[in-house]
Protein backbone atom coordinates (compact mmCIF):
# COMPACT_ATOMS: atom_id res chain seq x y z
CA UNK A 1 0.00 0.00 0.00
CA UNK A 2 1.55 2.99 -1.30
CA UNK A 3 1.17 6.66 0.69
CA UNK A 4 -0.82 8.06 -1.70
CA UNK A 5 -2.76 5.17 -2.03
CA UNK A 6 -3.61 5.44 1.71
CA UNK A 7 -4.08 9.32 1.67
CA UNK A 8 -7.13 8.28 -1.38
CA UNK A 9 -8.50 6.12 0.84
CA UNK A 10 -8.73 8.77 3.90
CA UNK A 11 -9.69 11.50 1.52
CA UNK A 12 -13.03 9.83 0.07
CA UNK A 13 -14.01 8.93 3.77
CA UNK A 14 -13.56 12.54 4.50
CA UNK A 15 -15.03 14.02 1.53
CA UNK A 16 -18.29 12.05 2.51
CA UNK A 17 -18.44 13.98 5.81
CA UNK A 18 -18.16 16.85 3.96
CA UNK A 19 -20.95 16.28 2.18
CA UNK A 20 -22.71 16.49 5.68
CA UNK A 21 -21.29 19.23 7.04
CA UNK A 22 -22.38 21.43 3.66
CA UNK A 23 -26.10 20.55 4.19
CA UNK A 24 -25.39 22.29 7.81
CA UNK A 25 -23.70 25.12 6.21
CA UNK A 26 -26.85 27.83 6.31
CA UNK A 27 -28.37 25.92 9.46
CA UNK A 28 -25.82 26.06 11.93
CA UNK A 29 -23.01 28.83 13.49
CA UNK A 30 -19.56 29.03 12.23
CA UNK A 31 -18.91 27.77 15.52
CA UNK A 32 -20.58 24.97 15.33
CA UNK A 33 -19.40 24.06 11.81
CA UNK A 34 -15.75 24.62 13.05
CA UNK A 35 -15.89 22.46 16.15
CA UNK A 36 -17.72 19.75 13.42
CA UNK A 37 -15.15 19.76 10.92
CA UNK A 38 -11.78 19.73 13.70
CA UNK A 39 -13.47 17.33 15.74
CA UNK A 40 -14.89 14.75 12.86
CA UNK A 41 -12.90 15.26 9.65
CA UNK A 42 -9.99 17.09 10.46
CA UNK A 43 -8.62 13.50 12.57
CA UNK A 44 -9.23 11.15 9.27
CA UNK A 45 -6.32 13.99 7.24
CA UNK A 46 -4.22 13.66 10.71
CA UNK A 47 -3.76 10.08 12.00
CA UNK A 48 -0.37 8.56 11.96
CA UNK A 49 0.85 11.73 9.67
CA UNK A 50 4.38 12.17 11.78
CA UNK A 51 5.09 8.98 9.82
CA UNK A 52 3.46 9.75 6.03
CA UNK A 53 4.15 13.64 6.38
CA UNK A 54 6.69 12.87 3.66
CA UNK A 55 4.48 12.15 1.03
CA UNK A 56 4.71 14.07 -2.26
CA UNK A 57 3.27 17.75 -2.68
CA UNK A 58 0.55 15.95 -4.67
CA UNK A 59 -0.75 14.24 -2.09
CA UNK A 60 -0.11 17.16 0.20
CA UNK A 61 -2.12 19.65 -2.06
CA UNK A 62 -4.74 17.06 -2.06
CA UNK A 63 -4.96 17.07 1.80
CA UNK A 64 -5.30 21.13 1.90
CA UNK A 65 -7.65 21.20 -0.95
CA UNK A 66 -9.86 19.39 0.98
CA UNK A 67 -9.30 21.69 4.17
CA UNK A 68 -9.87 24.82 1.88
CA UNK A 69 -13.34 23.40 0.89
CA UNK A 70 -14.39 22.73 4.68
CA UNK A 71 -13.23 26.38 5.60
CA UNK A 72 -15.52 28.15 2.38
CA UNK A 73 -18.20 26.18 4.03
CA UNK A 74 -17.65 27.50 8.06
CA UNK A 75 -16.75 30.57 6.29
CA UNK A 76 -19.21 31.23 3.70
CA UNK A 77 -16.92 32.61 1.41
CA UNK A 78 -17.02 31.99 -2.29
CA UNK A 79 -13.49 30.33 -4.63
CA UNK A 80 -12.38 33.98 -5.17
CA UNK A 81 -11.35 34.21 -1.40
CA UNK A 82 -7.99 33.68 -0.97
CA UNK A 83 -6.64 31.13 1.44
CA UNK A 84 -5.42 34.00 3.66
CA UNK A 85 -8.82 34.71 3.83
CA UNK A 86 -10.22 31.58 4.52
CA UNK A 87 -7.16 30.69 6.86
CA UNK A 88 -8.08 34.57 8.81
CA UNK A 89 -11.80 33.58 9.36
CA UNK A 90 -11.48 30.12 10.49
CA UNK A 91 -8.25 30.19 12.49
CA UNK A 92 -7.05 27.18 11.80
CA UNK A 93 -3.67 26.28 10.42
CA UNK A 94 -2.44 24.90 6.74
CA UNK A 95 -2.35 21.09 7.73
CA UNK A 96 1.44 21.48 6.20
CA UNK A 97 2.41 23.12 9.47
CA UNK A 98 0.58 21.26 11.66
CA UNK A 99 2.05 18.36 10.43
CA UNK A 100 5.80 19.96 10.77
CA UNK A 101 4.90 20.99 14.40
CA UNK A 102 3.07 17.18 15.36
CA UNK A 103 6.56 15.96 13.79
CA UNK A 104 8.87 18.40 15.99
CA UNK A 105 6.58 17.42 19.02
CA UNK A 106 7.61 13.67 18.32
CA UNK A 107 10.98 14.68 18.43
CA UNK A 108 11.07 16.67 21.19
CA UNK A 109 9.33 13.38 23.41
CA UNK A 110 12.24 11.18 21.29
CA UNK A 111 14.93 13.66 22.58
CA UNK A 112 13.98 14.01 26.16
CA UNK A 113 13.08 10.19 26.53
CA UNK A 114 9.01 10.46 26.79
CA UNK A 115 8.58 7.92 24.36
CA UNK A 116 9.10 3.79 24.33
CA UNK A 117 12.46 2.68 23.99
CA UNK A 118 11.93 1.25 20.29
CA UNK A 119 11.39 4.72 18.73
CA UNK A 120 14.60 6.32 20.87
CA UNK A 121 16.48 3.67 19.49
CA UNK A 122 15.90 4.84 15.15
CA UNK A 123 17.59 7.85 16.14
CA UNK A 124 21.29 8.36 15.56
CA UNK A 125 23.61 10.28 18.29
CA UNK A 126 23.56 13.53 18.92
CA UNK A 127 27.00 15.35 17.35
CA UNK A 128 28.53 16.30 20.77
CA UNK A 129 28.65 12.72 21.59
CA UNK A 130 30.57 11.80 18.62
CA UNK A 131 33.22 14.34 18.20
CA UNK A 132 35.27 15.82 21.72
CA UNK A 133 35.06 18.98 19.84
CA UNK A 134 32.25 21.88 20.82
CA UNK A 135 30.56 23.71 17.63
CA UNK A 136 27.58 25.67 16.95
CA UNK A 137 25.93 22.27 16.16
CA UNK A 138 27.05 19.96 18.61
CA UNK A 139 23.57 19.48 19.83
CA UNK A 140 22.03 18.73 16.46
CA UNK A 141 21.54 15.38 15.47
CA UNK A 142 22.95 13.35 12.56
CA UNK A 143 21.26 12.91 9.57
CA UNK A 144 21.76 9.59 8.44
CA UNK A 145 23.39 9.05 4.94
CA UNK A 146 20.71 7.76 2.08
CA UNK A 147 20.96 7.48 -1.64
CA UNK A 148 17.06 7.44 -2.27
CA UNK A 149 14.77 10.20 -2.05
CA UNK A 150 11.94 7.79 -0.48
CA UNK A 151 14.00 7.18 2.87
CA UNK A 152 15.29 11.21 2.75
CA UNK A 153 11.41 12.02 3.14
CA UNK A 154 10.69 9.07 5.53
CA UNK A 155 10.17 9.86 9.48
CA UNK A 156 13.60 9.76 10.72
CA UNK A 157 15.81 11.92 8.60
CA UNK A 158 13.01 14.00 7.96
CA UNK A 159 12.60 14.84 11.82
CA UNK A 160 15.83 15.29 12.77
CA UNK A 161 15.91 17.87 9.43
CA UNK A 162 12.90 19.56 11.21
CA UNK A 163 14.32 19.18 14.85
CA UNK A 164 18.48 20.96 13.79
CA UNK A 165 16.35 23.67 11.49
CA UNK A 166 14.70 24.87 15.36
CA UNK A 167 16.50 27.66 17.45
CA UNK A 168 18.69 25.81 20.56
CA UNK A 169 16.94 27.80 23.15
CA UNK A 170 12.99 26.54 21.90
CA UNK A 171 14.26 23.41 21.89
CA UNK A 172 15.60 23.17 25.69
CA UNK A 173 12.06 24.36 26.32
CA UNK A 174 11.34 22.71 29.85
CA UNK A 175 7.95 21.33 28.78
CA UNK A 176 6.33 19.78 25.82
CA UNK A 177 3.99 22.40 26.16
CA UNK A 178 5.74 25.52 26.37
CA UNK A 179 8.02 24.06 23.33
CA UNK A 180 4.80 24.18 21.20
CA UNK A 181 3.76 27.61 22.40
CA UNK A 182 7.82 28.66 21.26
CA UNK A 183 7.24 27.27 17.86
CA UNK A 184 3.36 29.24 17.18
CA UNK A 185 4.05 32.55 15.59
CA UNK A 186 1.71 34.93 16.35
CA UNK A 187 -1.64 35.58 14.21
CA UNK A 188 -4.38 37.91 14.04
CA UNK A 189 -7.37 36.65 15.39
CA UNK A 190 -11.29 36.30 13.93
CA UNK A 191 -13.07 38.62 16.69
CA UNK A 192 -16.33 36.68 17.91
CA UNK A 193 -18.45 39.28 17.02
CA UNK A 194 -17.58 38.45 13.18
CA UNK A 195 -19.79 35.29 14.17
CA UNK A 196 -22.83 37.91 15.31
CA UNK A 197 -26.27 37.96 13.15
CA UNK A 198 -28.25 35.28 11.37
CA UNK A 199 -26.15 32.91 9.25
CA UNK A 200 -27.23 33.84 5.78
CA UNK A 201 -26.47 37.18 6.51
CA UNK A 202 -23.24 37.41 8.19
CA UNK A 203 -22.16 35.13 5.14
CA UNK A 204 -23.07 37.93 2.50
CA UNK A 205 -21.25 40.51 5.20
CA UNK A 206 -18.32 38.03 5.38
CA UNK A 207 -17.85 37.95 1.39
CA UNK A 208 -18.29 41.61 1.47
CA UNK A 209 -15.42 42.03 3.70
CA UNK A 210 -13.34 39.67 1.61
CA UNK A 211 -14.04 41.59 -1.44
CA UNK A 212 -15.92 38.20 -3.01
CA UNK A 213 -19.42 39.28 -3.92
CA UNK A 214 -19.86 42.91 -5.26
CA UNK A 215 -19.81 43.13 -9.37
CA UNK A 216 -16.25 45.24 -9.45
CA UNK A 217 -15.21 41.68 -7.62
CA UNK A 218 -17.04 39.21 -10.21
CA UNK A 219 -15.70 41.40 -12.97
CA UNK A 220 -11.87 40.89 -12.11
CA UNK A 221 -12.21 37.58 -11.98
CA UNK A 222 -13.82 37.53 -15.39
CA UNK A 223 -17.32 35.90 -14.00
CA UNK A 224 -19.52 38.42 -15.71
CA UNK A 225 -18.58 41.39 -18.20
CA UNK A 226 -19.30 44.24 -16.18
CA UNK A 227 -18.17 46.42 -12.62
CA UNK A 228 -21.33 48.52 -13.18
CA UNK A 229 -23.93 48.29 -10.06
CA UNK A 230 -27.88 48.41 -12.05
CA UNK A 231 -27.37 52.39 -11.20
CA UNK A 232 -24.41 52.61 -13.69
CA UNK A 233 -22.09 53.44 -11.30
CA UNK A 234 -18.75 50.66 -10.32
CA UNK A 235 -20.22 48.90 -7.87
CA UNK A 236 -17.58 48.32 -4.95
CA UNK A 237 -17.92 48.04 -1.22
CA UNK A 238 -17.66 51.98 -1.07
CA UNK A 239 -20.43 52.81 -3.03
CA UNK A 240 -22.50 49.68 -2.39
CA UNK A 241 -22.80 51.58 1.65
CA UNK A 242 -22.14 55.16 0.78
CA UNK A 243 -23.18 55.83 -2.62
CA UNK A 244 -25.72 53.86 -4.36
CA UNK A 245 -29.07 55.95 -4.73
CA UNK A 246 -31.45 52.65 -4.66
CA UNK A 247 -31.47 52.30 -1.66
CA UNK A 248 -31.65 55.79 0.59
CA UNK A 249 -33.77 55.30 2.63
CA UNK A 250 -32.49 51.92 4.16
CA UNK A 251 -28.74 53.87 3.62
CA UNK A 252 -30.45 56.79 6.23
CA UNK A 253 -31.78 54.48 8.59
CA UNK A 254 -27.80 52.56 9.01
CA UNK A 255 -25.96 55.61 9.41
CA UNK A 256 -29.20 57.23 12.01
CA UNK A 257 -28.50 53.65 13.85
CA UNK A 258 -25.15 53.99 14.04
CA UNK A 259 -24.46 57.74 14.55
CA UNK A 260 -26.35 57.59 17.66
CA UNK A 261 -23.20 55.06 19.08
CA UNK A 262 -21.41 57.17 21.91
CA UNK A 263 -17.90 55.75 21.79
CA UNK A 264 -18.28 55.44 17.13
CA UNK A 265 -16.08 58.79 15.58
CA UNK A 266 -15.23 57.61 12.32
CA UNK A 267 -17.49 55.89 9.75
CA UNK A 268 -16.45 54.29 7.01
CA UNK A 269 -15.87 51.09 4.83
CA UNK A 270 -13.42 49.23 6.80
CA UNK A 271 -15.33 49.87 9.90
CA UNK A 272 -18.70 48.66 8.77
CA UNK A 273 -16.95 45.35 7.53
CA UNK A 274 -14.11 44.65 10.01
CA UNK A 275 -15.34 46.76 13.01
CA UNK A 276 -13.79 49.37 15.34
CA UNK A 277 -10.90 48.56 17.45
CA UNK A 278 -12.35 51.78 20.01
CA UNK A 279 -15.28 50.20 20.25
CA UNK A 280 -15.73 46.52 22.88
CA UNK A 281 -17.18 43.20 21.81
CA UNK A 282 -20.67 44.45 22.22
CA UNK A 283 -20.63 47.50 20.92
CA UNK A 284 -19.19 46.20 17.77
CA UNK A 285 -22.31 43.41 17.77
CA UNK A 286 -24.58 46.34 17.47
CA UNK A 287 -22.65 47.80 14.65
CA UNK A 288 -23.00 44.40 13.38
CA UNK A 289 -26.00 44.13 13.79
CA UNK A 290 -26.77 47.49 12.08
CA UNK A 291 -24.76 46.73 9.03
CA UNK A 292 -26.33 43.58 8.30
CA UNK A 293 -29.75 45.10 8.50
CA UNK A 294 -28.91 47.26 5.84
CA UNK A 295 -27.85 44.32 4.40
CA UNK A 296 -30.60 42.27 4.70
CA UNK A 297 -32.71 45.51 3.29
CA UNK A 298 -30.43 45.88 0.64
CA UNK A 299 -29.65 42.26 -0.93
Amino acid sequence: LSWSTYIDSILAKAYKKLGLLKKLQFKVSHKTLSVLYTTFIRPHLEYACEVWSGCSNRDCDKLEKLQLAAARIVTGLTLLASRDSLYFETGWEPLADRRRTKIRSVMYKIHYNMVPEYLQNIMPNIRSKESMYVTRQSQNYNIPKSRLNIYKSSFVPKAIDEWNAIPLEIRQSSTLASFKNSLNTLKPTRPLYFSHGERYWNIIHTRLRHNCVLNIDLFRCNIIDSPLCSCGKPEDTYHYFFNCNKYAIQRNELFNSIFRMKNLCLVNTHVLLWGDNSLNDLENKHLFQFVQLFIKNFW
